[in-house]
């Protein structure tokens, strides 16, 4: 009953995040993003010099794009409109962009008849930039490759790289493997991770009902 009720308290807590996350979010989208917009077209009206009509410009480009990655950043447009499969996707071809890994993505979500509900969709979403990160910050990794499986009764997310790896269980408190830990327990799923000197796998498997 006492490990119920932790479990009832991290779920609330963490959909409580995202919520807030999802408010933030269409705050900044809906309210900063126009007044930035009307700003630029008062500031091209005005009659002053063009070299600073230009530099004033480039300041409210540079912020109206800092607003759209932290935007971005507290929830993904197209996690909200399209779930966790084309979330995932655009996300992995920013990462790519960057040219420091390669990512391998395979989408096998339902997309219009997905039995994966928006809840869901953030803890995957969330569990798979969690693991992108640490790959980058930490493993060294040149390859990773992330395959998003819905079947009738349960999503699978299976993760690898090529990184240096690490010990599972002397990490076993840090913040990103707990966070995954926690977000998959909240849906009744489990996490296997095995890790060695040649890379790291990770798979994780989620009912497709309400947690308990």
């Amino acid at each position: 009953q006492e490990e119920a009720s932790q479990l009832l308290a991290k779920k609330s807590l963490i959909l409580g995040q995202e919520k807030e996350r999802i408010r933030l979010s269409k705050e900044l989208h809906d309210g900063l993003g126009p007044l930035l917009t009307s700003l630029k077209l008062t500031v091209q009206r005005l009659d002053i010099e063009s070299n600073i009509k230009k530099d004033i410009t480039q300041v409210i480009d540079n912020t109206v794009q800092e607003v759209r990655r932290m935007t971005y950043d507290l929830m993904p447009p197209a996690l909200v409109d399209f779930g966790v499969g084309k979330a995932m996707s655009n996300f992995v071809r920013m990462v790519k962009k960057s040219g420091s890994i390669d990512i391998h993505y395979e989408d096998g979500t339902k997309h219009d008849q997905t039995k994966i509900s928006s809840d869901l969709d953030v803890c995957l979403f969330r569990v798979c930039q969690e693991l992108i990160n640490n790959a980058l910050k930490h493993s060294g990794a040149s390859k990773i490759a992330i395959t998003l499986t819905e079947f009738e009764q349960a999503v699978n997310l299976f993760y690898t790289d090529n990184g240096k790896g690490f010990d599972p269980e002397s990490v076993h408190s840090g913040s990103g493997l707990r966070n995954i830990r926690e977000r998959v327990a909240v849906f009744d799923g489990y996490v296997q991770i095995s890790s060695s000197e040649t890379g790291t796998q990770v798979e994780i498997e989620i009912p497709l009902h309400e947690p308990n």
